[in-house]
């Protein structure tokens, strides 16, 4: 037990005693329970503006200096200072952290369940926060965690380095300064208030590779959304792409050079290092490299962050100390760009350098880190100044225009200087080559099939990817002198043809067509056949593929072609989600063509898309997720197909269908969408019906409707209802869910809101009364469910639920034929609602009402005598038998009405007085023989009651 005293702004003085139980939070007579930690502050006031909102409460204090005074149990008496945050966050859970001070040792003060401050004198000086304190608030706001011994807590902290810790805590903190400034929790506020934060830092300047360090510390701290993390989530993952196309990584000044003379600094050879380690022995705390130097830090290993700052000041000062000015917008990854442009200068091999950088190919350094550290340089004009080679580019420009015969080695130079320019990124580069007029040039070098066609092949690519030129291209006859290039051996020389055709050709149905005339889809097929290994190759292919794909003529070519074994093959070594998202739409375009589904099934696609999901779930990568919900969506498709769905249906023991089921009970919605509409595909037959009704399919559908009736996911409710209704469909079947009370179960989604499950619920119930007079009588006699389905039946916006809620109450009566559901519909009102779907547009909806009202009138006539006249039934039925375009069905379904309402006196009348003998009458002589028949028999009765 402590006492804590706190002296306010004004000189006043206030005591409480601090309580607290076994695994309880602090009591504060008189104020209210505190968390397990207290950080000891001058003041605590009531939220007025700028308020720090931490942990689930919603109740916030103001941080305030203010000075407290505890005394502990033992009878000592200290001063503490320092910040009171309410709510807190901090390590064991909700909790106030506590300063760390002489005081919390004396008293042994534990950081998660007793009071630490500062005590003693003059001891003010803050100190930075350590990465452990921030505790929880990087780890996620996990309750499990809370459970746990310290012990296993600081093991689960430890997962991430204390700098990153760090980093996520700062950048947290400032999270949640913006939505208190906004009066919004930070940890349950929505995606859209972490977007707006976004945006305001995008709008402040802050770059790409930021945004993503502070989603990532909102994520470990934010609440979950959709079972995912913020950052996993679609809308973050679009607005992070969005800034990096908005906002791309910039280039520094390309006049960075070497800094040379007395005062520069070389800090890379081994003696400077061994003399750093020994003038750091004396403070050294870390066995890292570089340490603090003084601060309260001292001696303890030096962050990234900081190490960034001496690298970027080591280079400023090496240039002011060379009489020279700094070059602009230097950062720490400024050394990566200039190490290696100056490699290449002094003559280092670009693979060298590329491999020492861990880059795939030369374009990346020529795209990304590629700078003009000097003049004249080994690659020309490409590191020219931007004058320099705004004129080369028209010298070569000129010079090709007015060539007349393609001699290679006049050609070569200007084409490295077309080419170099267009490397550059040179604005307008390539509007400026397609207008010189040499594009018939580059068409005659490449019919002429000469040493420079896969450097023209490379230059007509980089053109192409402005869109501006694309037409200009086609005119100049470039497609066609390309694609016989399509059949060479030469590797680079079938990338950059590939490329070239593409890119021109995007988005063009036109030249597609034309494309595919050619013959073009049986050698992209045999180029990825050949060189499956060559990913920039084979990618080059399957883009083209994705945007052939959706012709028919393309579908037509590649059934004959094997592609589903090159697909699949392709799918499982694809390196990154980009390849992955590229097949899975090839396979999704060629999925609707019914040869290529089956093909798919037969080659095993199906099971390497289910591996591949297998493989990808439990991660929060928005791509792996996206990749999850393409591949489960593609499999659904395909089971479109009666002869691919047997095939991956196996008689239950197939591989698909094994994981469809597991899919039932994953925590992924979008798995669990899939699962549902596939085992509604699978149910498409009585055999596969029964056998998966055997398996034990329906309880795990059920659990998935129970985990969404609240609040839940519509799609996964119209999916799984869909599902039970088709398995209903068998009579065993019927049998087996009605006595294991699914009807029941499914009966909690009758508080939905929403049309598509209520259209499908009513679908689901109605046909598991189909034939059967039990469930019929239970559903009939229930009066909730009577009440809901009338308010259905008036269903202005949604004909769909109108119609089925009419239809279940005819099916109610139809298999029941009970006294007591009749009166339990006459009293709930639901005769008119079956008198007006009998003048439904549908014959189905029509001959249904007409035969549960022919049933209720031969059980109570009496009670169906009010309805009949409010509904003017009888003049309705008359108009239906003159109808000379009416179905026969429904002609003589209102007969056996008519029959049944000539057995009562009162009704006999009024059919009399309606002239309905005359109506009758003229049917006796219907092609119809049945219907003739029928309404002879009508008229005898009418007679014979007359």
């Amino acid at each position: 037990m402590a006492t804590v005293s706190q002296v306010n702004h004004q000189g006043g003085t206030r005591s409480a005693r601090l309580l607290q139980g076994r695994g309880r939070p602090f009591c504060l007579g008189g104020v209210g329970t505190l968390p397990p930690l207290v950080l000891l502050g001058r003041s605590v006031q009531p939220f007025r503006t700028r308020w720090h909102t931490i942990g689930r409460t919603g109740r916030c204090m103001r941080i305030r200096h203010c000075l407290w005074f505890y005394r502990h149990s033992k009878g000592s008496f200290c001063r503490a200072t320092g910040f009171f945050w309410w709510p807190p966050f901090g390590r064991g859970g909700p909790g106030i952290h506590c300063c760390s001070g002489t005081a919390a040792a004396r008293h042994g003060a534990s950081p998660t369940g007793g009071i630490s401050c500062h005590s003693g004198g003059s001891d003010l000086a803050s100190r930075p926060p350590s990465p452990s304190a921030l505790g929880l608030a990087t780890a996620g706001p996990d309750p499990l965690l809370r459970d746990c011994t310290a012990a296993v807590r600081d093991t689960v902290l430890s997962a991430r380095t204390p700098s990153t810790r760090l980093q996520y805590g700062n950048r947290w903190k400032l999270f949640s300064n913006w939505c208190a400034a906004r009066a919004v929790d930070p940890v349950h506020c929505t995606v859209t208030t972490v977007l707006e934060f976004l945006q305001s830092l995008l709008d402040s300047g802050r770059s790409h590779s930021t945004l993503r360090v502070y989603v990532a510390a909102i994520s470990s701290l934010h609440d979950r959304v959709d079972s995912a993390t913020v950052g996993c989530h679609r809308l973050v993952s679009l607005f992070l792409r969005g800034a990096l196309r908005l906002r791309p990584p910039t280039a520094m000044s390309s006049d960075m050079g070497p800094a040379t003379g007395a005062g520069g600094f070389v800090v890379a050879s081994l003696r400077t290092f061994g003399a750093y380690i020994s003038a750091t022995a004396s403070i050294r705390q870390s066995e890292q490299l570089f340490v603090f130097h003084g601060g309260p830090n001292r001696g303890r290993a030096l962050t990234k962050q900081r190490l960034s700052h001496w690298i970027v000041d080591t280079i400023a000062h090496a240039y002011g100390t060379s009489g020279r000015p700094p070059p602009s917008r230097v950062r720490c990854h400024s050394t990566r760009s200039v190490s290696t442009s100056w490699a290449a200068l002094r003559g280092v091999p670009l693979g060298t350098i590329c491999a020492a950088a861990s880059w795939a190919s030369p374009s990346t350094f020529s795209r990304f880190y590629r700078v003009n550290v000097a003049t004249p340089h080994p690659m020309g004009v490409v590191l020219m100044p931007s004058s320099a080679v705004s004129n080369s580019l028209s010298e070569a420009l000129k010079a090709l225009s007015v060539s007349t015969e393609l001699i290679e080695e006049e050609l070569q130079p200007h084409l490295d200087t077309v080419l170099s320019a267009l490397l550059e990124k040179k604005n307008d580069a390539a509007v400026e080559i397609a207008r010189s007029g040499i594009l018939p040039t580059l068409a005659q070098a490449l019919r002429s099939k000469s040493r420079l066609s896969c450097q023209v092949a490379l230059v007509v690519a980089e053109m192409a990817r402005e869109a501006a030129v694309r037409e200009q291209c086609i005119e100049a006859g470039l497609v066609k002198v390309l694609v016989p290039h399509l059949n060479c051996s030469d590797e680079e020389m079938l990338l950059n043809t590939g490329r070239a055709i593409g890119r021109i050709c995007f988005d063009n149905s036109f030249q597609q067509d034309q494309l595919v005339q050619s013959g073009v889809i049986p050698r992209l097929v045999s180029i990825i056949r050949k060189y499956p290994e060559n990913d920039p190759l084979v990618n080059v292919c399957l883009l083209a593929l994705c945007n052939l794909a959706d012709m028919d003529s393309a579908r037509e070519a590649l059934a004959d072609l094997g592609v589903a074994d090159i697909l699949k093959f392709q799918l499982k070594r694809a390196p990154d989600a980009e390849r992955r998202h590229v097949i899975l739409e090839i396979l999704g375009s060629l999925g609707e063509s019914e040869t290529l589904k089956l093909q798919f099934a037969e080659s095993g696609v199906p099971e390497a898309l289910s591996n591949m999901i297998r493989g990808l779930q439990g991660g929060c990568d928005p791509h792996d997720l996206c990749s999850i919900k393409i591949a489960s969506n593609l499999i659904v498709s395909l089971l479109l197909g009666d002869d691919s769905m047997q095939k991956c249906f196996g008689e239950g023991s197939g591989l698909v269908y094994q994981d469809v089921l597991s899919w039932l009970q994953s925590p992924n919605t979008q798995l669990q969408l899939s699962g549902a509409l596939a085992i509604a595909n699978f149910a498409r037959n009585d055999s596969n019906c029964v056998k998966m009704l055997d398996l034990g399919v329906v309880p795990h559908i059920l659990t998935v409707l129970e985990q969404h009736v609240d609040e839940g996911d519509v799609s996964v409710q119209h999916a799984g209802l869909s599902a039970l209704r088709n398995l209903a469909i068998p009579a065993t079947n019927k049998v087996w869910m009605l006595e294991n009370g699914v009807t029941e179960r499914i009966k909690t989604l009758l508080r939905s809101d929403m049309p598509p499950v209520q259209f499908k619920l009513l679908g689901t119930l109605r046909m598991m009364v189909d034939g059967q007079e039990e469930a019929a009588l239970v559903l009939g006699r229930d009066a909730v469910l009577l009440a809901r389905v009338m308010e259905w039946c008036e269903a202005k916006d949604h004909a769909g639920v109108r119609g089925e809620a009419s239809r279940l109450l005819a099916a109610l009566i139809r298999h029941s034929r009970s006294p007591e559901v009749v009166h339990a519909l006459a009293r709930a009102d639901g005769i008119r609602h079956l008198i007006s779907m009998a003048t439904s547009e549908h014959v189905i909806m029509q001959n249904e009402a007409l035969v549960a009202l022919a049933i209720a009138s031969a059980i109570d006539i009496e009670s169906m005598k009010v309805p009949f006249r409010d509904a003017e039934l009888l003049p309705m039925l008359k108009k239906m038998l003159a109808d000379p375009v009416g179905a026969v069905e429904v002609k003589f379904s209102a007969l056996g009405v008519i029959c049944s309402l000539a057995q009562s006196s009162a009704m006999k009348e009024e059919l009399t007085s309606v002239n309905m003998k005359e109506s009758i009458s003229k049917l006796t002589d219907h092609s119809s023989s049945k219907l003739a028949s029928q309404a002879g028999s009508i008229l005898a009765l009418l007679g014979e009651n007359s």
